[in-house]
């Protein structure tokens, strides 16, 4: 709810994928849907892939593209299979799918454990997915799991830190704050909206 909450605006659509959320919306808005999904408790990571047909061939030429673009000394090749029925393990597909890169890229070299680049490769049940980037989300409970909770927001930064991480843990919080005129004035109560 909190991620289609987040997308909404966007004319985007969710769809829970074997561990993952595909979020499908217009390319012109790419990058506003990434910015609103990184900001989504629950969310761990952003990485926008490009959608393949469950193919070697298909992947190959996916890769060659890809590959192209990168300005890179080394890289890596990241495979991971939800569908066990597709006919080669991650170990295999990281092996032909890095050989292939290497001849298309000879002056690129394979770096297993610091790589200028990782190329991820998720294999679901109806397409494959590449992706090179992947962006922090503040990870945490999905907002709302654990209740709500009212958060006295005193001006100082403990209060908005206490706030932001019981909402990591899933709590959906009510902000309140006195404002003590005439003993506060009224940067007081900017320094707390702000």
């Amino acid at each position: 709810k909190n991620l289609k909450d987040a997308i909404g605006e966007y004319d985007a659509t969710a769809v829970r994928m074997h561990g993952r959320f595909m979020v499908q919306g217009p390319e012109h808005q790419k990058d506003r849907i990434t910015e609103a999904l990184k900001r989504v408790f629950g969310i761990v990571s952003v990485s926008p892939v490009i959608e393949v047909e469950l193919d070697l061939e298909d992947l190959k030429y996916s890769v060659d593209n890809s590959i192209k673009t990168f300005r890179c000394s080394s890289f890596k090749i990241a495979s991971r299979r939800a569908n066990k029925e597709f006919p080669f393990t991650s170990p295999e597909l990281n092996r032909i799918l890095g050989d292939h890169v290497l001849k298309i890229r000879p002056d690129l070299k394979v770096d297993l454990d610091h790589p200028d680049i990782t190329l991820s490769i998720e294999i679901g049940y109806d397409k494959a997915y590449l992706y090179s980037e992947s962006f922090s989300g503040p990870g945490g409970l999905p907002l709302g799991i654990t209740g709500k909770a009212l958060l006295l927001l005193s001006g100082g930064i403990d209060s908005p830190v206490a706030g932001w991480l019981a909402m990591k843990r899933g709590l959906n919080i009510e902000a309140l704050h006195f404002h003590s005129f005439p003993f506060t004035g009224k940067k007081s109560q900017e320094k707390t909206a702000e």
